[in-house]
């Protein structure tokens, strides 16, 4: 059994509730596809889509859960009785969800036994088995590592030591396997198995909040694995690519023939890639952009994890505009060039101005990723950033502030120089809370400025549309 686990949100600064959202479990929904071509039965149970009209519960101060009731988790796991439930946890913010999950896990099937994986107990590594309810953790790209474990658990767990990033407990020691595998050729890899999935439950709910098309018959893909780049402040790294090329794209023909998938089986009219780069290269989002639109005309897509700027030519905007994309969310990040050249690298902010009248030109709507709060900024600094977003000719805009996730250099150095606040839980890790302490700004600093910024901005773009009116995904951001 594969449980994606309840979500929570947090309250917003007038007190009332930030809205909910559901994506479907992408990850799992590619597990489900490996094991089952494996011979294993196999059930997904997404709790947050299953539970998402559930009436809230406050697991923490103004932090409220959403999704399955314990209860009717339970009942779940005792209906299917799984030898084996693996539990995914993606986010620093779903470590505790995922937590009482596998304590779940335990008192309904008391002889199966828990596996987690997922970005944030990657990062958390040992940390994770002061959950006693945790039998394994797995690192790294499931569908590789998964069937190898399952493989040594049916001969009597005999071959534990050899399995690739495997962590488990061996009497009173705790055991870490390396991990030395090379990455996988992801065309390799089934298209996820999306029939066990309630596919028509998230057509008709909130999804992403930063993408203006949030209902309707609407699939999330990945085309690619990995970033390529070394933001650090990002964990996608501890999933993809430890050991071996961090960025992996998926061949044309493969993308294209899943897009044909869900056109042909669920009428879908609209995909998002939740790629962490999807335009890394330029010659490959050309090529990708034009088979698109060629083979699905009228077809609408958007990348809602944001565009590198420095890949951005002329020829890769005109070919993703006519290739049915309609959005672009630029991966600004800062007003300060200082800070991008020492931090990042490759954004130029002198080439943005081209980017947006281009982008304009093409009909797209224009969408402006920033984040405040890096713990080397002073209030200057963060003044700046918002500043810049006031002279920018943008459609929406998204502020951020900056959060040192588990398993990233930021979250080491936010550590080692005490700006990290340890009592906080693992549910106060989101762009829209802060964690970091300095002798310039607070939590508290960051989340006045954040909204008051954004405020800011939207009166401008209000002004020059001469009325657009808050969407409850602008309210959820922003509050």
């Amino acid at each position: 059994m594969l449980i994606h686990p309840p979500s929570s949100r947090v309250a917003r600064i007038n007190g009332e509730r930030g809205l909910k959202a559901a994506v479907l479990p992408l990850g799992l929904a590619y597990l489900a596809s490996v094991l089952r071509d494996r011979g294993y039965e196999v059930k997904i149970l997404d709790c947050i889509i299953e539970g998402y009209d559930n009436e809230e519960i406050e697991v923490e101060p103004e932090i409220f859960r959403y999704g399955l009731t314990d209860e009717q988790i339970a009942g779940s796991i005792q209906d299917f009785k799984p030898d084996v439930v693996c539990i995914s946890c993606l986010h620093a913010i779903r470590q505790p969800e995922a937590d009482t999950v596998a304590r779940i896990s335990k008192i309904a099937a008391p002889t199966a036994l828990v596996v987690m994986g997922g970005a944030s107990p990657t990062a958390l590594k040992e940390r994770i088995f002061d959950e006693p309810a945790v039998d394994y953790l797995l690192r790294g790209e499931g569908e590789l590592r998964l069937p190898i474990f399952l493989e040594a658990l049916a001969v009597g767990g005999r071959n534990l030591e050899k399995v690739d990033g495997l962590i488990y407990r061996d009497g009173g020691r705790i055991v870490s396997n390396p991990l030395k595998m090379e990455p996988m050729q992801i065309d390799t890899i089934p298209f996820p198995a999306y029939d066990l999935l309630p596919m028509e439950k998230y057509f008709n709910v909130r999804r992403n909040p930063s993408v203006h098309s949030s209902k309707g018959r609407t699939s999330i893909m990945i085309s690619s694995r990995g970033c390529g780049m070394t933001c650090y402040y990002c964990p996608v790294h501890n999933i993809f690519g430890p050991t071996g090329p961090d960025y992996r794209m998926r061949s044309v023909d493969n993308v294209l023939a899943e897009i044909e998938h869900l056109v042909t089986h669920y009428g879908i009219e609209e995909i998002q890639f939740e790629d962490a780069n999807f335009n890394a290269s330029p010659k490959r989002t050309i090529a990708l952009s034009r088979a698109i639109g060629e083979r699905f005309p009228g077809l609408r897509w958007c990348t809602p994890h944001g565009n590198q700027l420095s890949t951005l030519t002329d020829e890769v905007l005109t070919a993703m505009r006519e290739g049915g994309c309609y959005s672009l969310h630029l991966a600004i990040e800062s007003g300060n060039q200082g800070f991008l050249d020492a931090r990042k690298g490759w954004v130029r902010l002198d080439r943005l101005t081209h980017i947006l009248e281009t982008a304009t030109r093409l009909g797209f709507k224009k969408n402006a990723f920033l984040m405040i709060g890096y713990p080397e900024e002073t209030r200057e600094d963060i003044q700046r950033t918002v500043d810049y977003a006031m002279v920018l000719d943008l459609d929406d805009v998204h502020f951020f502030i900056a959060t040192p996730f588990p398993g990233t250099e930021m979250y080491d150095i936010c550590k080692r120089s005490g700006w990290l606040d340890l009592s906080l839980s693992l549910r106060h890790f989101r762009y829209s809370c802060g964690v970091i302490k300095t002798e310039n700004f607070d939590p508290a600093y960051l989340q006045k400025v954040r909204r008051e910024g954004w405020l800011c901005v939207r009166k401008k773009i209000e002004k020059k549309h001469e009325a657009i009116k808050l969407t409850e995904m602008e309210e959820e951001v922003y509050g």
